[in-house]
């Protein structure tokens, strides 16, 4: 507290000796000062006291007052009144006092596989409540760069509940991500302990080993429930509670999802309906080229048989040039080298 507020509330107080005694001198009989200053000082103090802004304080709804005396006694109060006197009492926060919703990532998270495969995001929603306000706020000494900040950078102080909502997210997000990661890591083990977690699914085969990326991305809402038993422990130190997380989204990386869900056996028979289109094609493509090229000979001979006038030879020597170059030329090169070049009786094998 400031030391000038703390004058502030200290005058009442010594104006209120002062006055007993000023009384107690004019008024008192001798022998009897003492007793008549005791009463006087039993009026004007409380009143002293009350004064400045002292009394009886409601608790704000959904609230929970943590209230510190000169000793160090610290009390909360979660409804009804309480007493406040300003030179003994100080308000050291106000919590709130009604569930709270959270969501968070939690990201690159291990398994104990053997190429430490990666969870690469979960998605959480988690809803809490703080049921111990004394024991949150005692342990919030831990964390009090992050109030510095808050108030820093927001102006929030501890009276404020804002500023216990933005903490308490720190605190349940680092609790969360400490037991997902310690979970994912051990639920081979966790499995071997307790059967019931194993992995069920509507299709047949059961993605082995249940602990990598993604049979654990299956096995979801299982995972889930065995985060929800150990929050309870390290929570219950924090004095909150946290019902059980909620994983919205599981992402892990794709390729690792197409491999374990490859159907060998089916893409095998994909694999031979794909060949034997591919033969058909290629079957019903080699007709077609043969009748294109046997009608091609037939035509090139046609034309050679017709140019016999001029002098062309039909001999064995020329069928075969012709045959071979429908074999391996298009109709171009047959023309040009066999048609064209039989007028100067020159044909050349194309």
């Amino acid at each position: 507290m400031n030391p000038w507020r703390q004058l502030f509330y200290l005058l009442p107080l010594l104006l209120a000796v002062a006055l007993a005694w000023l009384i107690t001198r004019s008024l008192a009989m001798p022998g009897q000062e003492l007793w008549v200053f005791l009463c006087f000082f039993t009026i004007f103090v409380p009143l002293a006291l009350i004064l400045p802004g002292g009394g009886l304080r409601q608790v704000e709804r959904d609230t929970a007052v943590i209230r510190k005396d000169l000793f160090g006694n610290v009390d909360e109060f979660r409804e009804g009144s309480f007493l406040y006197l300003p030179l003994i009492h100080r308000i050291e926060a106000r919590i709130p006092n009604y569930p709270l919703r959270f969501e968070f990532d939690i990201e690159a998270i291990d398994t104990r596989t053997p190429r430490i495969q990666r969870i690469n995001r979960i998605r959480v929603r988690v809803v809490y409540r703080i049921v111990e306000f004394r024991t949150c706020y005692e342990l919030s000494e831990n964390y009090v760069e992050r109030i510095q900040q808050l108030r820093e950078e927001r102006n929030l102080r501890p009276t404020d509940p804002g500023m216990w909502k933005l903490l308490m997210n720190d605190v349940v997000h680092h609790l969360v991500d400490d037991v997902v990661r310690t979970g994912v890591w051990a639920w081979a083990d966790h499995i071997a302990q307790d059967p019931t977690l194993r992995l069920e699914v509507p299709f047949d085969n059961v993605p082995t080993p249940e602990h990598d990326p993604y049979a654990l991305s299956l096995n979801r809402v299982k995972l889930a429930q065995k985060i929800a038993d150990e929050l309870l422990v390290v929570a219950d130190d924090w004095g909150i509670l946290i019902d059980p997380p909620v994983f919205e989204t599981i992402d892990i990386d794709p390729e690792l999802i197409k491999g374990k869900t490859r159907n060998k056996e089916r893409e095998l028979q994909d694999a031979e309906h794909d060949a034997r289109k591919a033969a058909i094609a290629i079957r019903e493509k080699g007709r077609a080229e043969a009748e294109v090229r046997a009608h091609t000979v037939a035509a090139v001979i046609a034309v050679l048989l017709r140019q016999q006038e001029r002098g062309v030879r039909l001999n064995d020597q020329l069928l075969y040039n012709v045959v071979r170059a429908a074999m391996y030329s298009d109709g171009e090169m047959i023309w040009n080298g066999v048609v064209e070049k039989t007028a100067d009786s020159s044909v050349k094998a194309a």
